[in-house]
């Protein structure tokens, strides 16, 4: 069973008229920002007269917080419209975090930011303001992406009719697609109850730490997670860096990291099943995200998926009351998709992405 949540949701062609714009993977959705900072790095090597520059990690002159300020308010804007976060976590980290090497085409009018694409290496979210969709802005960021990495892939919230045209016009093709399940409150009590099967026990990410020493189950988490996600173009190939990384987080708690562990009786750290990395987005709609679960390969066919999928939903429902738990799957990891119907998740969104597949 794997799903793989928020942690660096990768590109998307984006907004209710599909201006190309991840997830978990994220987060669309209500994720949580990060606070923007008054040191990321701005060059001005794509400067043209249509105010379009390039904000990167790279030496340059320094953006404003201000300027972040607008940016930020330019995206909660976005979202109220559309319903949908235009930009996913790995890429609204990106924008304040300059490590992280992203590089981004920002469109100014009056000295307001009025769209943005964001820019990963081969991976583009972008989104314009919706009293200025139509006019070309979009079509315009697209073609300066091109003209910087010409094998760009996009990703579509919702897979509009709009978004599906504007592909279609760039030969674009169906490459991935990404689905946004949930499960309701009148199905979270019943898929809080935990059953653990005999030969295994469960533990918290903080009584793993001081039950055993932290690096021994940081290595035994990140070998399930490696092992699980070999596949996965995110989540894949983690090393201790990236976990700490992705532990800085804000919303981020130990507490709210399971695992499932097999029992022997060694003294030492015991042979791990799996895990569950949940999120609690919380709001007004006290909504929970299934983050990331991972189950090693040797542990498959074991029925351990179930108890590891409640164990998190138990957080989530009775410590955050939550009233509604989302989590982000691959719409091809067909095993997993029929567990979360089996236990009671359908599927609110999709995500797909789109990119040159010859």
């Amino acid at each position: 069973m794997l799903t793989r949540g928020s942690v660096a949701r990768p590109a998307m062609l984006r907004t209710s008229w599909a201006v190309f714009r991840s997830a978990r993977i994220a987060n669309p959705r209500s994720t949580r920002r990060t606070s923007p900072t008054t040191r990321t790095m701005l060059t001005t090597e794509k400067i043209s007269r249509r105010g379009i520059f390039t904000l990167s990690g790279y030496p340059g002159a320094m953006i404003s917080q201000e300027q972040h300020r607008q940016i930020h308010h330019l995206l909660e804007q976005i979202a109220s419209v559309d319903g949908i976060e235009p930009l996913s976590e790995h890429f609204l980290n990106g924008i304040a975090d300059p490590s992280l090497g992203h590089r981004h085409f920002i469109r100014w009018e009056n000295s307001v930011p009025i769209a943005i694409a964001a820019l990963d290496v081969d991976q583009v979210e972008l989104s314009v303001h919706p009293e200025f969709r139509g006019r070309g802005i979009g079509r315009g960021l697209i073609e300066e992406i091109r003209d910087t990495q010409p094998q760009v892939q996009f990703w579509a919230h919702g897979n509009c009719a709009a978004a599906q045209h504007l592909a279609a016009n760039y030969g674009y093709s169906v490459i991935r697609e990404l689905l946004v399940m949930s499960l309701s409150e009148e199905h979270l009590a019943k898929e809080s109850e935990v059953s653990i099967p005999a030969g295994f026990f469960a533990t918290t990410l903080s009584e793993a730490q001081r039950r055993w020493s932290s690096e021994s189950v940081e290595d035994a988490w990140l070998a399930v997670n490696n092992e699980a996600f070999s596949w996965h173009p995110e989540q894949g190939g983690w090393d201790r860096q990236r976990l700490h990384r992705a532990q800085q987080a804000e919303w981020f708690s130990p507490d709210d990291v399971f695992f499932l562990w097999e029992e022997n009786s060694s003294s030492q750290t015991p042979p791990l099943a799996g895990f569950h990395w949940t999120k609690w987005h919380g709001g007004a709609d006290a909504v929970g995200e299934v983050y990331v679960v991972g189950l090693s390969p040797r542990f498959q066919g074991k029925k351990l998926g179930t108890p590891l999928l409640a164990l998190g939903i138990r957080r989530m429902f009775l410590d955050h009351h939550a009233k509604k738990i989302i989590l982000y799957v691959e719409s091809d990891n067909e095993a997993a998709v029929g567990l979360y119907r089996a236990r009671g998740f359908s599927v609110s969104e999709q995500h797909t992405v789109y990119g040159i597949t010859s």
